[in-house]
């Protein structure tokens, strides 16, 4: 077996690779890193069940929700591993 940057052969089939990737915008980079439609939707979650919290009789604060999402945002954008790139 022989491969090249553009070709790869196996048992005498030769196959083109388009190794050429678009360059992303800054945009569209985080997007794609940090999943923002599955981070938003983990977040509706936890803010859901701290608004249970305080239903139930608990207390939160604007420096607990702050926290919350910061911490959020960042477990869940490394959460999952990106396979849209």
């Amino acid at each position: 077996m022989q491969a090249t940057e553009t070709t790869w052969a196996t048992k005498g089939v030769v196959v083109e690779l388009d190794t050429a990737v678009p360059p992303l915008s800054l945009r569209q980079l985080i997007v794609t890193l940090f999943k923002l439609r599955v981070v938003s939707l983990l977040l509706l979650s936890a803010f859901g069940g701290a608004a249970l919290g305080v239903l139930s009789g608990g207390q939160a604060t604007l420096g607990g929700m702050l926290l919350l999402a910061l911490t959020g945002t960042l477990s869940a954008g490394g959460a999952l591993p990106s396979t849209s790139i």
